[in-house]
């Protein structure tokens, strides 16, 4: 059996509140290095 591919999560707590998102780095052009691009909550 193999391990499922899962998307990078970024993981948040807001008080006793957990937000788990996923994310997609782009490349900028300008500053010449990847940022975070699209997320989902």
């Amino acid at each position: 059996m193999t391990n499922p591919r899962l998307p990078p999560l970024l993981v948040n707590k807001a008080s006793s509140v957990f937000y788990v998102y996923t994310y997609k780095n782009v490349w900028d052009r300008d500053l010449k290095r990847s940022k975070r691009g699209e997320s989902k909550k």
